[in-house]
């Protein structure tokens, strides 16, 4: 399973130190994910590649459509089970 994540500002002014976090669902098995920055966007401490665990990181981000972070969240979907 992979699903993915576009953060953009619509502005009107560039929002700093921004906290970007998801909370990765239980079904999902051996996670990892990956954040990357297009534009004028940044992440604190640069792209993050095959993070494991939930997504929690910080970036700048100033407005327009071309400033952009991507998460990339990829793993093994655990089916659930359903008593009845």
């Amino acid at each position: 399973m992979q699903y993915q994540i576009n953060i953009v500002n619509n502005g009107p002014s560039t929002a700093t130190g921004v906290a970007i976090a998801d909370v990765l669902p239980s079904q999902l098995q051996q996670p990892v994910w990956s954040a990357t920055a297009a534009g004028t966007a940044t992440i604190q401490g640069g792209d993050i590649t095959d993070r494991a665990g939930n997504v929690s990181f910080t970036a700048d981000l100033p407005a327009g459509a071309g400033n952009v972070i991507t998460v990339m969240v990829t793993g093994i979907s655990r089916p659930v089970s359903r008593a009845g």
